[in-house]
């Protein structure tokens, strides 16, 4: 395993035994007044704080992505994840999907949450060959960073902003940003106004983050959006790039504007 993989575990350990999870999220959501479907789902476990295959990555050859927060699960899966006797280890194994617990890949495979970053990799690798296995492809080459790793069922905007030093974000992004820069990937994609401007200000960047606007490929007279710059690691130059939620009416929403994305992206890198 490489060095920086087992620096990260060992600081997971740190973070997962450093404090009742449960009675943190309870402050957070007093705190922050987050009520209802906005409301952090409290568990007696750590949150997830990433979701990757973090030995399997190749420099160039791996997307990462970062999003606002874990979708709170459904009732039987977060009375499974409840009963389960994790250790730091044990949890580390599970988030970096080497030890499912009996559960199979296509049980975390939301397609339409999964997809489109695999029709990004795909575009921006120029290897359609990838979508012919996009399971597959999403579980060995995606790494998923959310820039709040606690999960609910709706996600309140400017939450990020209210609670940007908290330790369970400080580790996401801790997580996140080594993985980046250790193990440099195709590039680094942000989805969702807040990842987008959380993420552009924990990564190197080389310069501000520009914006750039353009007509949808499918549908004409649409105006779409990201915002770009880059940053150096190990000599290579690798894309950053923030957007509005994808597969929304105020983002990319069909596979055609996907792909257009990735394009878009590789013409400004």
């Amino acid at each position: 395993m490489e060095g920086w993989i087992e620096s990260l575990k060992a600081r997971h350990r740190e973070v997962f035994d450093s404090r009742d999870w449960a009675a943190h999220v309870r402050g957070l959501n007093a705190r922050l007044g987050l009520t209802g479907s906005f409301a952090f789902a409290e568990s007696r476990w750590a949150p997830e704080f990433f979701w990757a295959p973090l030995a399997q990555f190749e420099p160039g050859q791996w997307l990462a992505a970062a999003s606002l927060n874990p979708k709170e699960l459904s009732a039987s899966n977060r009375d499974w994840h409840e009963r389960q006797t994790w250790d730091a280890d044990a949890y580390w194994a599970y988030h970096c999907r080497e030890d499912l617990r009996g559960w199979a890949p296509a049980d975390f495979y939301y397609r339409k949450w999964a997809q489109p970053f695999v029709l990004l990799l795909s575009e921006l690798l120029q290897r359609p060959e990838l979508e012919l296995d996009g399971m597959g492809s999403y579980f060995s080459k995606v790494g998923a960073f959310e820039i709040i790793p606690y999960s609910s069922h709706q996600y309140a905007p400017g939450t990020f902003t209210a609670m940007s030093d908290d330790v369970g974000n400080a580790f996401a992004r801790e997580v996140a940003v080594t993985a980046i820069t250790e193990c440099p990937p195709v590039a680094v994609v942000a989805n969702g106004l807040d990842s987008a401007e959380a993420a552009a200000a924990w990564l190197p960047l080389d310069a501000p983050v520009t914006e750039y606007r353009y007509e949808s490929v499918s549908r004409p007279n649409r105006t779409l959006r990201h915002w770009q710059s880059s940053m150096t690691v190990d000599g290579r130059s690798v894309p950053f790039a923030g957007f509005p939620f994808m597969r929304t009416q105020g983002g990319h929403n069909s596979y055609d504007e996907v792909r257009q994305l990735a394009r878009e992206i590789l013409a400004r890198a």
